[in-house]
């Protein structure tokens, strides 16, 4: 009695190859999952009508750093004079709290699953190929 496994040795081909599929994959998906939130973010900050340079036109998304092996980019107010998206976002004792990056989170946070689910989905049967 014998076992024929036809396409292994491709399969093997292909995993060897996964590495760098799965590289450029990480990049992609983390960058996708970002993109709702950064747009709702920019959406729901506020802007000042006395300044053209608004907060909402400098949220960002990182570029990608690895912490205890996790990929993770953020969604964050970069730029020079923009420390006070911190007051904003969680408020002080004079001013109620306008969480638009938390809101931006919150309404996203089962389309960004879903995004990370398809696009490996698509690594899988690209690598399985």
């Amino acid at each position: 009695m014998s076992i024929e496994i036809k396409g292994l040795k491709e399969l093997m081909k292909n995993l060897e190859s996964a590495p760098d599929v799965l590289k450029k994959a990480e990049q992609k998906i983390t960058i996708e999952m970002a993109k709702p939130i950064r747009d709702d973010a920019q959406k729901n900050a506020p802007r000042s009508t006395y300044n053209k340079n608004h907060m909402a036109d400098n949220i960002k998304i990182s570029t990608m750093k690895y912490i205890e092996g996790a990929a993770i980019r953020k969604v964050e107010v970069k730029g020079h004079g923009f420390f006070y998206s911190y007051f904003v976002e969680y408020g002080t004792s004079k001013m109620e709290p306008q969480p638009f990056m938390t809101k931006a989170f919150l309404d996203n946070k089962d389309k960004i699953v879903k995004i990370a689910q398809k696009e490996v989905n698509k690594i899988m049967k690209k690598v399985a190929k």
